[in-house]
């Protein structure tokens, strides 16, 4: 998949905006490289939403990719239902959106999860793609995003809302227990083994 290539790169390219290494202007190569993404898709829809410029008293890494997860999907009208239900417009930014994780703190990654999907609740087919990409790249064993810390926000925010019925919740309340089970610093869940 074309937009899966593109993860490794992402990574580099966020913590270069995290850090503060880049300049409010996109340099040539990240033009062409998301022009040339854009020249893959089906139609017209562009697949970036712009980054959020931040605050030069914002210093530290931390600081600058909470700001920058707090603020990323304010370019998004979340109302265009032609834009927002585009496959791979979701996915190129949801996973712009998650390579920026590693370089944020847990209630940073939380809130901005909450904010998103929040603003999503406004149509149900965009809120349904966005779990199951959230799914698809962070609790896959496939993945190289795979990480159940990363997704438990996403979990928590689906199984808790009012938008979705008992039964599309059923799936998602399974997996938050799952991916609760035997998180870093807990204590291990019950399990048999044989000795020789």
């Amino acid at each position: 998949m074309k937009i899966s290539s593109k993860i490794f790169l992402l990574p580099c390219l966020m913590f270069a905006v995290v850090s503060g290494s880049m300049s409010a202007q996109r340099p040539p190569w990240l033009k062409q490289l998301s022009s040339t993404v854009a020249n893959t898709a089906t139609d017209t829809v562009s697949l970036d939403l712009p980054l959020p410029a931040i605050p030069s008293a914002l210093r530290t890494p931390h600081e600058r990719a909470a700001y920058l997860l707090t603020h990323f999907w304010d370019g998004m009208d979340f109302s265009d239902t032609l834009r927002n239900r585009h496959p791979a417009f979701v996915e190129q930014n949801l996973v712009n959106f998650l390579s920026l994780f590693p370089h944020a703190q847990d209630e940073a990654r939380t809130e901005a999860v909450k904010i998103l999907m929040q603003r999503a609740e406004s149509d149900k087919t965009l809120y349904l793609l966005l779990a199951e990409l959230a799914e698809k790249y962070l609790y896959t064993n496939s993945s190289p995003m795979q990480n159940e810390e990363h997704f438990i926000p996403f979990l928590e925010e689906i199984t808790g809302n009012s938008l979705l019925d008992e039964t599309e919740k059923s799936r998602f309340r399974f997996l938050l227990s799952a991916a609760l089970k035997n998180r870093p610093g807990t204590m291990a869940a019950d399990f048999t083994y044989l000795t020789p």
